[in-house]
């Protein structure tokens, strides 16, 4: 669900052109589109939204479902809403999708009372239904309807809807999704309403801020087990053995995208209580909550994890993880799960999933290989990606569920907090793994690159239509998002921001939010000695943060002495429109050589101010961003960057690993802006040599991986691989290839990247080891998971076109588990054979092949083995567009197809191809033509990189990288010297 925002240059331009730091925040007094109270006429714009003329109060939703009828399977229902007017009125528009969905009557009555009105559904004057914008209008006069009395807002009135429906197979909405059990198709039906397909399921007020409870029965195959929200009741059918009818218990006040059901054969396994060690018992009807931060004895509620028949074992990591996070959830919160009366919390894996999971309330749906561990076949590193699954959905529970956003252009309030709190929760867990720690590469660092893009967008932005909405479920809601929530905690103090966050949950239980209501909580839990500089508050320092695009380099200029620090926004490329004039406040954390990162000093700059000046003498080096808790980059002069690389080659232990992983991060990105030169950030790279923490190669391997794209076919890129290759030594032998019993959590994550590394760079030990136990697959000896990525793409591209089909038959076979299988299909493409590479992306077209989930991963995985797969790609891509947007699920998945393709080209006669079979397909592209235009914004930003830095690289490497470790003094003389010189 992750796609770029379709943000034109033009409306960025008018974002950024907004000056920050004014001295009260932007709070609407009303939503935006409190105007609108006429049916819809037009899209694009607030018209988009319903009116706001009516509420409903509570839905009765009544199903009856036949997998086996047509080609997806079929559905009839009831709906049943309770509106509330707010004004009198004498229409009503609500969400319905027409594609799937036909109406076959409506009525509309006073609450408590007969009659009422019934519309005549073939009559478009009284029945409009408008498919593009998704909503159906009633209208009544007297004429036709026999009434002509508007809606009045003293009383409640029942709108009652008969349909049809089509389930749908594209993974959204109310759909099909099917398994296979010894060769037979085995049916089941799942639903994905997040975030405007609730529609397509019943007719509702499908946008967030609509609230109102849900009573859902469904008709079933009696063989089959009907799951919600909430806890169902099962009643067998008078005269009808083969059907049954599961009845939900009332669920709370919600939002529509959060209802959920599932129709399946699939069996149950009982979490296990963090707090007593066995098996979860029904919930005690307690409502109590719980002190942010307190241990709490809290009753346990049924908590299930729901699986393929035969999968049961694979649930177990699941069943015990599952509950302890959400135990750590509670008392971070402060609010007990119990208390929100869904009465159980049940996960399942879908077989064909959309997106990595969806957090509806009491029933979280998942991708398979999202909640399935099978010890010695599953990876180390699946297994937290597991962990911190579950632990991102349940917090939803509290965050979008409990509190949902007013509108999806606040959707960062639900993913932000998301994003962040897996990792919190789950470092609780376990904090021996360190998650924190990978929070910030993998996170706070993947958002810096992210937002640095000219085409970013705000975290709270303006969207409306269903296209745009889904767009912005990408790096800025969640990890920006995140990154921004983790700034604000380090800048509150954990007691505080915990005291905040309890706050604004329960001021806004089971209603909806804009992010001032956050804010506000913030500035109340910090009271009178808040600790900010005078006249700030939270809502202030959060606006331009929040409301404006980007984030600052903050640069640091020592000179006698005196340290001067000022910002501007960081952009990754330079040139064309994008204003630069926004400001921050800004939270920043250094420390000097004389002293201590663990009591790390903070300065607020300004954005009123130019340049601010540190209060320290600085006799030697500065390190600003202590820890990277800063959403921001740091930029120094040459003479402190030389310190600093000096400093990491001789004591770099005194250097905390996160600002390690940091001070590459910054460099690398800063060169690669243009803000820094080359030489300088490699120098950066030397210790390496040394470093075996997996932290700081995390944000090293991305910018190597870079590098080494934009030096293909130049002179410099073979020795620069060499020259990596020797940076990896220390790193390469401290995990090993072979596993060990006592290997722990971070030594067999680090495993795979570290031998998947080494081994595509030709290190001959890594590929040796490799092919021998691929040999030992072959002969059906079973290796250790943490080799298994690394082994099966060496195998493949050394070996011979039946070793490739073996592996294949292995990933088809239905006995093969989801984690080996995903594991198969990233390493199949690792293949250099032309007609191997197109017989693969041949079987991404065929869902009896490759499930339409897995379809873009089958193009990532050809365009990752190696150069020589670029151009079969490429005329792969440009032969199959029309075909692979209909297998791969639309352009939500197309689009990384398309950016992975526009990440390779380096040269200009790719990127024209690129461009003109683009240009060729607008009218096709339609909203994702913005998309589209982002892709080539990075292909032209590569050739851009190649004429402005490859022979600065290139030079660097050839003229003695590879003698690279020079004592580190004689580094910074060299340095020092060379700027001496110079000015």
């Amino acid at each position: 669900m992750s796609v770029l925002a379709p943000w034109s240059l033009v409306a960025l331009c008018a974002w950024t052109a907004l000056v920050a730091g004014s001295p009260t925040p932007v709070v609407p007094a009303v939503r935006l589109d409190d105007a609108v109270t006429s049916p819809p006429k037009s899209q694009g714009g607030p018209q988009n939204r319903l009116p706001l003329t009516v509420f409903p109060k509570s839905y009765v939703v009544d199903l009856d479902v036949d997998l086996e009828a047509g080609d997806t399977g079929t559905f009839s229902g009831t709906v049943t809403v309770t509106l509330q007017p707010v004004k009198e009125v004498a229409f009503l528009t609500f969400n319905v999708d027409l594609d799937v969905i036909t109406i076959t009557s409506a009525s509309l009555k006073q609450t408590g009372k007969g009659g009422g009105i019934t519309f005549p559904t073939q009559d478009q004057a009284v029945i409009e239904q408008d498919k593009g914008l998704q909503m159906v209008t009633l209208r009544w006069n007297e004429a036709i309807t026999g009434s002509d009395i508007p809606m009045s807002p003293a009383e409640t009135y029942e709108l009652k809807v008969v349909y049809t429906g089509k389930l749908r197979s594209d993974m959204y909405g109310f759909y099909r999704s099917s398994y296979k059990n010894a060769q037979q198709d085995i049916r089941m039906a799942a639903t994905q309403f997040e975030p405007a397909y609730a529609r397509s399921a019943f007719p509702c007020w499908d946008e967030p801020h609509y609230k109102a409870t849900f009573q859902v029965s469904i008709t079933h195959a009696t063989s089959l087990t009907a799951l919600s929200n909430t806890a169902g009741t099962r009643a067998d059918i008078a005269g009808n053995t083969a059907r049954t009818k599961t009845t939900f218990q009332v669920t709370p006040l919600m939002s529509s995208y959060l209802v959920a059901f599932v129709v399946s054969n699939f069996v149950g396994v009982a979490g296990v209580s963090p707090t007593t060690a066995t098996t979860t018992a029904a919930p005690s009807g307690a409502t109590t909550q719980a002190t942010p931060g307190a241990v709490t004895a809290r009753p346990t509620i049924p908590y299930t994890i729901w699986v393929r028949p035969g999968q049961q074992n694979q649930a177990a990591f699941a069943a015990t993880v599952g509950p302890k996070s959400l135990a750590e959830l509670e008392k971070f919160t402060g609010i007990r799960y119990d208390s929100m009366q869904l009465g159980k919390l049940d996960l399942i894996g879908i077989p064909d999933f959309a997106a990595g999971a969806m957090e509806n309330w009491g029933l979280i749906t998942f991708r398979e290989t999202g909640i399935l561990f099978t010890d010695g076949e599953t990876t180390e590193a699946s297994r937290e990606s597991i962990a911190l699954v579950i632990a991102h959905e349940q917090t939803h529970m509290w965050f979008g569920d409990l509190v949902s956003p007013d509108w999806w252009g606040f959707v960062w309030l639900n993913e932000g907090f998301a994003r962040y709190m897996q990792y919190v929760s789950m470092d609780l867990v376990e904090p021996q793994w360190r998650l924190m720690d990978t929070f910030t590469v993998r996170s706070l660092q993947g958002a810096l690159a992210f937002d640095a893009l000219k085409s970013s967008h705000p975290m709270s932005a303006t969207v409306y239509t269903p296209d745009a909405i889904q767009s912005i479920f990408d790096r800025i809601s969640y990890d920006k998002g995140a990154s921004v929530l983790h700034m604000t905690r380090n800048v509150m103090g954990d007691t505080k921001f915990k005291a905040a966050l309890n706050d604004y949950l329960s001021k806004k239980r089971n209603d909806a939010a804009i992010p001032y209501d956050l804010f506000s909580a913030f500035d109340r839990s910090l009271g009178s000695d808040s600790g900010l500089p005078r006249g700030l508050t939270m809502a202030v320092a959060l606006e331009a943060w929040t409301q404006e695009a980007g984030y600052p380099v903050v640069t640091l200029r020592t000179e006698n002495g005196k340290t001067t620090v000022s910002q501007e926004r960081f952009l990754s490329s330079q040139g064309e429109c994008v204003s630069t004039n926004t400001r921050w406040w800004v939270p920043l954390t250094y420390t000097v050589q004389s002293g201590d990162f663990n009591a790390p000093k903070t300065v607020w700059l300004d954005p009123r101010v130019a340049n601010t000046t540190l209060a320290d003498q600085v006799t030697g080096w500065v390190v600003a961003n202590i820890k990277q808790t800063g959403f921001y980059r740091v930029n120094y002069d040459d003479a402190n960057w030389a310190r600093l690389a000096a400093l990491l080659q001789t004591e770099n232990n005194q250097v905390p690993i996160l600002n390690r992983a940091q001070m590459l991060d910054d460099a690398l990105s800063l060169a690669r802006a243009g803000l820094l030169k080359y030489p300088v950030a490699l120098n950066m790279t030397r210790y390496l040599r040394t470093e075996t923490d997996p932290i700081p190669w995390t944000a090293a391997l991305g910018h190597l991986d870079f590098l080494n794209k934009m030096l293909a076919g130049d002179a410099g890129q073979t020795a620069f691989n060499n020259y990596v290759l020797g940076l990896m030594d220390a790193a390469y032998k401290s995990v090993g290839f072979a596993e060990d019993a006592s290997d722990n959590h971070l030594k067999l994550t680090f495993r795979p990247t570290v031998l998947g590394q080494a081994c595509r760079l030709g290190l001959k030990d890594c590929v040796d080891s490799a092919k021998t136990a691929f040999t030992s697959v072959l002969g059906g000896t079973a290796i250790p998971a943490s080799q298994r990525s690394t082994v099966y793409c060496m195998g493949v591209r050394y070996g011979t076109t039946a070793d490739w089909d073996t592996l294949w038959n292995r990933y088809l076979s239905t006995t093969t588990t989801v984690g080996e299988r995903s594991l198969i299909l990233g390493a199949l493409g690792c293949s250099n054979d032309a007609n191997t590479i197109d017989k693969y992306l041949g079987y991404s077209l065929d869902a009896n092949m490759v499930r339409a989930q897995d379809a873009s991963t089958v193009f990532s995985s050809v365009l990752s083995g190696g150069d020589a797969n670029l151009d079969p790609a490429f005329d792969y891509f440009i032969a199959n567009f029309d075909k692979m947007n209909t297998a791969y699920g639309g352009w939500s998945s197309m689009q990384n197809v398309v950016n992975g393709l526009a990440s390779r080209i380096v040269d200009e006669t790719r990127l024209k191809k690129l461009e003109d079979f683009l240009s060729s397909k607008s009218s096709a592209l339609g909203v994702a033509q913005a998309a589209a235009e982002q892709a080539l914004e990075t292909a032209r930003a590569n050739l851009a990189w190649r004429r402005q830095h490859l022979q600065a690289v290139s030079g660097w490497v050839l003229s003695g990288a590879l003698s690279a470790l020079h004592p580190a003094p004689l580094i910074l003389a060299l340095a020092l010297a060379f700027l001496l010189l110079r000015s």
